[in-house]
């Protein structure tokens, strides 16, 4: 039985950029029309743990050096994978990164897709803050500022900064609607 949602998750997944694979222990034909059935390209069948654990290993060998792979597990794991985050749906256990309940995996691409926002946010008030903290040190060193000017400026910034992560709030609430 395949559940009337993960099909979407997995569409969602794609169109933020994430690629899916299947990992399955049942057969090659019920894997192919399983894949299929998700909008799936890719998959390993009759896979047992050592199985798991080599398709897991190649999906990251073959992946860039700048991709994350993550693996997610409806199963009971009593290992890690050579994932960069193990995932454990509906259970408990000690190794995985991540545990979600069976309902929250299919939250996976908004908050996929939240954390990237968060990380191009996050560089921009970098840059930022570095930026003006520059400008300041080169204005006091060569005394065209008080201690004041600088003071006022930074804490300018750092609210900038503030209010420039309160987008994320917006943006998201603005695709919702």
């Amino acid at each position: 039985n395949i559940n009337p949602y993960a099909a979407k998750t997995v569409s969602d997944l794609s169109e933020i950029g994430v690629k899916s694979y299947l990992v399955a222990e049942d057969g090659r034909e019920v894997s192919e029309r399983t894949a299929n059935s998700l909008g799936i390209s890719e998959f390993f069948s009759c896979c047992d743990t050592v199985k798991k654990l080599s398709a897991v290993k190649e999906i990251k060998s073959n992946a860039a050096e700048t991709d994350r792979v993550m693996y997610v597990s409806a199963e009971h794991i009593e290992y890690h994978t050579d994932a960069d985050i193990d995932v454990n749906v509906g259970g408990t256990g000690d190794t995985e990164d991540i545990q979600m309940s069976n309902i929250g995996i299919f939250g996976l691409p908004v908050a996929l897709a939240a954390a990237k926002k968060v990380r191009q946010i996050s560089a921009e008030n970098l840059l930022l803050s570095a930026a003006v903290k520059l400008i300041l040190i080169a204005l006091a060193v060569t005394g065209n500022a008080t201690l004041w000017f600088i003071a006022l400026v930074d804490a300018a910034a750092g609210i900038f900064g503030i209010l420039n992560i309160s987008n994320i709030a917006k943006e998201e609430t603005a695709e919702n609607e």
